[in-house]
């Protein structure tokens, strides 16, 4: 339980006020009804025995019997209705963390494409850079082609050349895995990783390499699947 009052804003603090206030009323109920109903008469009747005045009616009267009960139930119910409260909350934590860690492995395997707040600032790091040549490429799985898309984007409107070349198909990004830079300047290539790379999810399995043969582009971004079974 205390996973759950943790994760609801003032979870912990709400729940030991709702839990002392029943106990409380609870408590308080039960102390009126023995003082009110039972204390108290027997202090009077001592007192009527002592002074040899009339004595009190009987203090189990039906009207107090039925009193203390329905104080007594009250407290009872209200203290149901909280311990399930919180059989609710431990419940709907439960399905929470499950559907959290579905998403988490779901992110782990597959690219995500970037918000338009990523999108912007990668062009405008990208602008900072000058203008150069470059080719992105993809794996054929559809995340792998959403995010290739989003990367081209980003160089267009950086005002980078995007030389021709397919998006998918290639022999550098048929075997790829992770997302893959290579270029002939040995001091571009990193920075451009980091402005592709600075979104946190974006930080899968990444390669910086130099230059290759038969890419006459300055950058070379090769999407592959994020993580394979065996990574």
């Amino acid at each position: 339980m205390e996973a759950v009052e943790t994760r609801v804003p003032y979870g912990k603090q709400g729940m030991r006020i709702v839990l002392s206030a029943g106990l409380l009323y609870t408590l308080l109920a039960l102390l009126r009804n023995l003082f009110v109903e039972f204390l108290f008469p027997i202090a009077q009747s001592l007192i009527s025995v002592i002074s040899g005045a009339r004595p009190l009616p009987h203090l189990f009267s039906q009207a107090n019997s039925i009193t203390i009960l329905v104080y007594s139930l009250a407290g009872v119910m209200l203290s149901s209705l909280i311990l399930w409260f919180r059989y609710l909350l431990s419940k709907t934590y439960a399905e929470v963390k499950a559907l959290e860690k579905a998403i988490e492995n779901y992110r782990s395997i597959f690219w995500q494409p970037m918000t338009a707040d990523e999108k912007t600032t990668a062009i405008a790091e990208l602008k900072a850079l000058g203008k150069h040549t470059v080719i992105v490429t993809a794996h054929e799985n559809t995340d792998c082609v959403e995010l290739a898309r989003d990367v081209r984007e980003c160089f267009h409107a950086a005002d980078w050349d995007l030389m021709d070349s397919p998006l998918t198909g290639t022999w550098a990004s048929a075997a790829a895995s992770g997302l893959t830079a290579f270029g002939k300047d040995p001091a571009l290539t990193p920075k451009v990783m980091r402005i592709l790379t600075t979104p946190h999810h974006l930080t899968g399995k990444r390669t910086v390499q130099g230059p290759r043969s038969g890419f006459d582009s300055d950058i070379v971004i090769i999407v592959g699947p994020k993580r394979l079974r065996d990574d």
